[in-house]
């Protein structure tokens, strides 16, 4: 849970870090990195839009409790505001600088081959929960454009792609995860201990808001969280201006909309 996180982030500090300046989480802080108060705006019920995702939202009472318990790593010392400090992902988790971090199945291989000293001694495990457990849906999508002359050959390539086999195959080579549930009863991928936690949280995942302007949105976001983490700004500030700054972003959508110009499902 949430409590437990920070509990075990607070443990960790006073057993092993107090001594070296290092830290029990790290979290980037990067405008084009904001999937870790994303989701957590997620597992705490938040919304990002309201009003058919022409407005912002990040007023929302779960919104902004779930970007405090954010911050709150920064202002405790459980994460370190300075990312110079950080030159290396992979050495900072070996040396010990940082004992956790979030990231997606692509880091298993690229720390098993970077940091061998640490096999057998490093885990993964499913996002604590907040009010529910949730996680970012992310990956890609196989298409076949609608201009495109050879459609039925497309769609024999993605057949191909698609089948189990070949999906277990492609996890071999490239660490991806089978988007094929059947894929997932291979041995190889059943037993590997490091993968078994994305398997678990891929039953409890969630989209981004369906819009063109979403990647503006989320770097803003990150943008006005960084001054709060940085206490340039008080986070009830960082809210009020964040849902300022996204409805003039969303000024075009509310407008295509109230001219019929843009279909919407949502």
């Amino acid at each position: 849970t949430w409590s437990e996180w920070a509990d075990v982030s607070k443990r960790l500090k006073i057993a092993f870090h107090s001594s070296n300046g290092s830290f029990a989480n790290y979290f980037p802080l990067a405008h084009n990195n904001p999937h870790i108060p994303i989701i957590l705006i997620m597992e705490n019920n938040g919304r990002f839009l309201k009003k058919n995702n022409c407005y912002g939202a990040f007023k929302d009472s779960n919104t902004v409790g779930a970007l405090q318990f954010y911050v709150d790593f920064f202002k405790s010392g459980l994460a370190p505001k300075n990312m110079n400090l950080v030159s290396n992902i992979y050495q900072g988790f070996q040396t010990g600088f940082f004992s956790m971090f979030i990231s997606g199945p692509w880091d298993v291989n690229e720390i098993r081959q970077r940091v061998p000293a640490l096999q057998n001694k490093w885990g993964t495990a499913p996002m604590p929960r907040g009010k529910r457990c949730v996680s970012i849906a992310g990956g890609a999508s196989l298409v076949i454009f609608k201009s495109s002359k050879r459609k039925p050959e497309a769609w024999k390539l993605i057949e191909f792609l698609s089948r189990p086999e070949t999906q277990t195959e492609f996890f071999k080579l490239t660490r991806d995860l089978p988007a094929v549930r059947e894929a997932w009863s291979d041995s190889m991928i059943e037993s590997d201990p490091q993968i078994k936690a994305f398997r678990q949280q891929l039953e409890y995942v969630q989209s981004t808001p369906k819009i063109a302007e979403w990647e503006q949105i989320a770097s803003k976001m990150q943008e006005y969280l960084e001054k709060v983490i940085y206490e340039k700004i008080t986070l009830r500030k960082a809210a009020s201006g964040l849902d300022h700054d996204v409805d003039l972003i969303l000024e075009k959508r509310r407008w295509l909309l109230s001219h019929s110009l843009l279909m919407s499902p949502f």
